[in-house]
């Protein structure tokens, strides 16, 4: 793989920054099929507690825009924005809320120094120190259960500035806000405080991912001295791309073959990778993840916990990844049971799986 590797200029600054350009107008992609989305993570010091927290303009995982698009409309990614927020508490769901709303329930607020991304009645802003506050305040699927706290993550490198990847294609782009944050967490309901390490960044693109990917895996981790995280796709004509950001040794991208795929049976028989790479070691050797721990287990989808080896050879640390079948999230009947997971409040629809 190491002759296949690059450089990739990944720690370039962009002028279109979602939190740099503060003052100007948020550049949305309006175009059927487009999207945008806000990632947000964090795992607790102990290693108890996970949390994901996900804001979409154009959800990409959405069967109702997913069938619009089929049907040969021509809806706004605006027409369908979600707040997915799923917390896990020693490796199993412990609390899961997917809400999505009409383009009235969008609120893109800039004042000088700050920009405002709410949905419904979840938010994020950067605070003027460089924090990034997320407020939930959701309905649990089905349950109804409130589902409400605040974030606050703090990035570890001052002002990082890393400009997006192309991931299968041109019209995909994904780029790390900020790799290496400590977030601290406090929900109210349900009760739960923890701080630990985390994650935030952003994907976009002009099209659904399933048109150009057949799959994708990420992953980070954030070990003692240093971050890694890796994305991996495979296009619909079978090229696959790996993408590296380490904080220590920089970036690569590398085109390996295709992985191995095997049945998972203990997630819907999902095809899933036989095994997950992080990129190479320091010394070039093949950087191989532990076998993964699932969490979170859907027909077209998998989220994981998983050791990362370390780039040195120093003890591993768990880290947390996905992996996404496009394929199996085109096929219809799936698109039908994803939506049982789905609540769609301002519809009296509370979805029917938590």
């Amino acid at each position: 793989m190491t002759a296949a590797i690059r450089d990739h200029a990944l720690l370039k600054a962009r002028a279109h920054d979602a939190y740099d350009s503060h003052e100007a107008p948020l550049a949305l992609d309006d175009r059927p099929g487009a999207y945008r989305w806000w990632y947000f993570d964090a795992m607790s010091d102990d290693g108890e507690t996970s949390l994901v927290v996900i804001f979409f303009i154009g959800s990409v995982f959405s069967p109702y825009y997913a069938a619009r698009l089929a049907r040969g409309e021509m809806p706004s990614p605006r027409d369908h924005v979600a707040v997915n927020v799923a917390i896990y508490r020693r490796g199993k769901p412990f609390a899961w809320a997917f809400s999505e709303y009409g383009s009235d329930r969008l609120d893109l607020a800039s004042k000088p120094g700050a920009r405002r991304i709410a949905i419904a009645r979840s938010s994020f802003e950067r605070r003027a120190d460089g924090a990034i506050v997320v407020n939930i305040d959701e309905q649990r699927t089905l349950t109804r259960k409130p589902l409400r706290g605040t974030v606050v993550v703090t990035p570890q490198h001052a002002r990082i500035a890393v400009s997006s990847v192309k991931l299968a294609s041109d019209r995909h782009e994904w780029r790390p806000i900020a790799p290496h944050a400590r977030v601290s967490a406090r929900f109210d309901a349900p009760d739960l405080a923890f701080d630990g390490a985390g994650y935030h960044d952003e994907n976009w693109g002009s099209e659904p991912p399933a048109r150009a990917m057949a799959s994708w895996s990420w992953g980070r981790v954030h070990h003692q001295d240093r971050t890694r995280i890796f994305f991996d796709t495979l296009s619909k004509s079978g090229h696959r791309k790996l993408v590296v950001f380490d904080s220590v040794s920089g970036s690569r991208v590398a085109w390996p073959p295709p992985r191995e795929v095997r049945a998972c049976t203990k997630s819907w028989l999902l095809p899933m990778p036989t095994a997950f790479e992080a990129g190479d070691t320091d010394a070039g050797e093949r950087i191989v993840l532990g076998a993964p721990t699932l969490i979170e287990r859907a027909p077209f989808y998998t989220r994981f916990h998983a050791e990362f080896p370390h780039p040195q050879g120093l003890a591993p640390t768990l880290g947390l990844g996905e992996h996404v079948d496009f394929t199996r999230f085109s096929e219809p009947v799936v698109r039908r049971m994803i939506a049982l997971r789905i609540a769609r409040p301002d519809r009296s629809d509370r979805g029917v799986l938590p």
